[in-house]
């Protein structure tokens, strides 16, 4: 039972590194395209508006409904 705790905790935490990854460098893009062009920086933040606030609870939900039925 552990050792399957131990890998669901595993995968919690590089997703949690790809997420915060992902949201690094979501903001260093914009930042470089704001100089240049406009309308694709404008794009991918409104894109990531609507994306890391819908990711975030159903992966959480997903994570832990699947904890929950490994471990029963």
């Amino acid at each position: 039972m552990s050792s399957r705790m131990t890998k669901i905790s595993k995968s919690w935490v590089v997703l949690c590194y790809f997420t915060a990854f992902f949201c690094l460098l979501e903001y260093c893009v914009i930042l470089a395209m704001n100089r240049g062009n406009r309308t694709i920086a404008n794009w991918i933040e409104s894109a990531s508006k609507i994306f890391i606030p819908v990711f975030l609870p159903s992966f959480i939900i997903f994570y832990f409904s699947i904890c929950y039925t490994v471990s029963k």
